[in-house]
C-alpha cells in the first residue's frame, strides 16, 4: 500500500498485545529450575514475581518489575549472570510466546507505509531483553521507545501535531488529539471493532485492529 500520509505512526503495545510476558517468565522458571539455579526450589520465581511489580500509577494501570531484585531474591548468580543465558535458550529452542495473531500483524503493517514503532514502559533493560527475545520475525528489527511516564503525556509532548495509531491493552489512555486508541481486550468476545467513544475503539484481536488501521490509513 503506498503511502497515503493520513497517518504518521503506528505504535504498538509489546506486554500483552504481541507478548504473552508472563508465559516467558513460566518458562524462564523451568530453566532456572533444570540448572539448579532457584534458591527456593520451583514455583518460588512465578509465586514471587508481582512483588517485584512496583505500582505506579492506577489508571490506567502502570507496574514497574525490578527484575533485577526479583532475580537476586529468587536465584543463586543473579540477572547478570542469567541473563545472556536465559536469551540464548529463549532463541535456540524457538520457544513462542507471541500472540498466534502477532506475525500477520506486524507483516501487513510494516506494508502501509507509515512508521511503526513499539512503545513500551517499563525498566528499558528488561523491557528490550523481552523484545530482543521474541521470535516473531520483524519484531526485533522494529524501532523500540520504552518510557517511564503515561502513553498520553509522552506522545503529546514527543509527537505534537502528528496524527497516529496506538494499539494497547491498556484502557483508558486518553491520547491526544489527532491519535486514536485501539484497546485489544483479548477477553473481549467482540465479534468486530466496538467504537466506546471519540478515538477509543476496543477490539478483541490484532486481526481487527488490522483492518481498522487499514481504514484509518486509507482514509
Amino acid at each position: 500500500m503506498p503511502n497515503s500520509h493520513k497517518l504518521d505512526y503506528i505504535f504498538i503495545d509489546f506486554d500483552e498485545t504481541l507478548f504473552e510476558h508472563y508465559a516467558f517468565a513460566a518458562w524462564i522458571e523451568d530453566l532456572l529450575h533444570e540448572k539448579g539455579e532457584l534458591t527456593m526450589g520451583k514455583g518460588s520465581f512465578m509465586a514471587s514475581i508481582n512483588a517485584y511489580h512496583e505500582v505506579l500509577q492506577q489508571v490506567p494501570l502502570l507496574r514497574l518489575y525490578r527484575h533485577r531484585d526479583h532475580y537476586a531474591y529468587t536465584t543463586k548468580s543473579g540477572w547478570q549472570a542469567l541473563s545472556a543465558e536465559i536469551h540464548k535458550q529463549a532463541k535456540t529452542s524457538k520457544a513462542d510466546f507471541s500472540y498466534p495473531d502477532a506475525k500477520r500483524f506486524i507483516d501487513v503493517v510494516n506494508g502501509f507505509g507509515v512508521t511503526v514503532k513499539i512503545l513500551t514502559y517499563g525498566d528499558q533493560e528488561y523491557q528490550l531483553f523481552k523484545i530482543a527475545s521474541c521470535t516473531v520475525s520483524g519484531v526485533a528489527h522494529l524501532e523500540t521507545e520504552v518510557i517511564l511516564e503515561p502513553k498520553s503525556s509522552y506522545i503529546a509532548s514527543t509527537y505534537a501535531g502528528t496524527r497516529g495509531v496506538l494499539v494497547d491493552d491498556k484502557y483508558p489512555l486518553s491520547l491526544p488529539d489527532g491519535w486514536v486508541h485501539i484497546w485489544l481486550d483479548r477477553e473481549a468476545t467482540l465479534t468486530a471493532p466496538k467504537q466506546l467513544e471519540h478515538g477509543v475503539i476496543k477490539v478483541a484481536n490484532l486481526d481487527q485492529a488490522l483492518k481498522l488501521i487499514e481504514g484509518l490509513a486509507e482514509k
